[in-house]
């Protein structure tokens, strides 16, 4: 049998974990904004270095949630909620000050995710605009008949007919 004293631990361990994982959230909407960014601007030679950032608060974020799936397992077997009780679940039985502590995580995860989201489909949208932009440079410069480019091997296609950068035909 569980004490009152092992789930007020099992509950302060999950809060700062929880703490963690806004943490480096946070740190992850950031630095997604700046990917934005930098996608907006000029200076894309600085985007690997903003998607390794992203890339790596992603990998401890896993880790961190490893360790609250790991909590939230033990703490929903002392409280007689099952293997895996939502963070609902938990605001709604667990005692003060816990509870509303946990009810301020799930709030601040809420509206993380929807910015995070965000910010991932208007980088997704930027991105499928400079590919659109691209395939028209490239399709004004080489004509629409497939000339130049690569092909299903990656192999890169040569065309013969001539490049489109001037209009001979005047």
């Amino acid at each position: 049998m569980t004490s009152a004293r092992d789930v007020d631990e099992m509950l302060a361990d999950l809060t700062r974990t929880l703490w963690q994982q806004r943490r480096l959230l946070e740190r992850v909407r950031y630095h997604m904004k700046v990917q934005e960014l930098i996608l907006a601007g000029t200076d894309d030679w600085m985007l690997t270095f903003a998607v390794n950032d992203v890339e790596g608060l992603l990998r401890a974020a896993s880790e961190v949630e490893a360790a609250r799936v790991e909590i939230t397992q033990d703490l929903g077997f002392a409280l007689g909620l099952g293997a895996n009780p939502s963070l609902q679940t938990l605001v709604d039985v667990a005692p003060d000050p816990f509870g509303a502590m946990l009810d301020e995580h799930r709030a601040a995860f809420l509206e993380l995710a929807g910015e995070i989201t965000s910010i991932s489909l208007n980088g997704r949208a930027q991105l499928q605009r400079g590919l659109d932009l691209t395939n028209s440079l490239t399709a004004a410069v080489f004509g629409d008949q497939g000339d130049g480019g690569y092909d299903a091997s990656g192999s890169v296609v040569r065309g013969s007919a001539e490049r489109r950068l001037v209009d001979r035909s005047l």
